[in-house]
């Protein structure tokens, strides 16, 4: 039995549709402050690929959300802020973080 995927069966019990691969679920999920770096340790994202990103939580066109990058089991997210030379023309924004992980 896979630990991932969608198996649907009719009343009799025949296998209609069987998928146990390529399945996506969302592994982790936090919200994050603005000007915050960070990170977790995710031990059972090993062997599995998996698709990080951040989404902005605040309004405004002066807004940047964090960078997410994954290292091994690890995921991190860096807080980002945009110069036009000296002048800071976007600041850090609140954001969310998904992990998402396929098998």
């Amino acid at each position: 039995m896979s630990d991932f995927g969608l198996r649907i069966k009719d009343a009799v019990g025949n296998i209609l549709l069987n998928i146990t691969d390529k399945i996506t679920r969302l592994r982790y999920s936090t919200q994050i402050n603005a000007d915050t770096n960070g990170n977790t340790t995710l031990s059972d994202i090993t062997g599995h690929s998996t698709v990080e990103f951040s989404v902005m939580l605040e309004t405004g066109g002066d807004k940047c959300q964090h960078s997410v990058t994954r290292t091994g089991t690890t995921i991190a997210w860096v807080y980002q802020e945009g110069y036009a030379g000296a002048v800071k023309v976007y600041s850090s924004a609140k954001s969310a973080i998904f992990v998402f992980m396929y098998t």
